[in-house]
């Protein structure tokens, strides 16, 4: 006959299996290979649209650095830009665009950001 230790021991231990069995089955679908990403292609430029174009071949609405860029491209550049010219600097160039932020930078303003970064 089982004691009421004995029991308790019994319960806890399935219940520490069942526990260390859900967590094998997690690590093994964590070291899984991830399937292959699609290759993602770097920022492309953005061509004029046809219509009236100034003598350089840009239209008159595109900015001549008209080239997209993601949120991590501009963190990196920014984060760069502290590196060379220090904080004060970096938030100087914020401020300059209205944020106080990087993630608060408006998506517009990303090209003339990365070309005052880049200088």
């Amino acid at each position: 006959m089982d004691t009421d230790t004995d029991l308790i021991r019994r319960i806890v231990r399935e219940e520490m299996l069942n526990i260390f069995g859900r967590c094998a089955v997690t690590l093994a679908q964590a070291n899984q290979p991830a399937p292959p990403a699609e290759p993602v292609s770097p920022a492309t430029p953005v061509t004029a649209p046809s219509g009236d174009a100034t003598k350089d071949g840009m239209s008159a609405d595109l900015a001549p650095q008209a080239i997209l860029y993601t949120y991590d491209d501009v963190r990196q550049a920014v984060m760069s830009y502290q590196d060379r010219h220090g904080e004060k600097q970096a938030k100087a160039l914020l401020k300059l665009h209205g944020a106080t932020y990087i993630k608060e930078l408006r998506r517009e303003d990303y090209a003339k950001i990365m070309a005052e970064c880049a200088a």
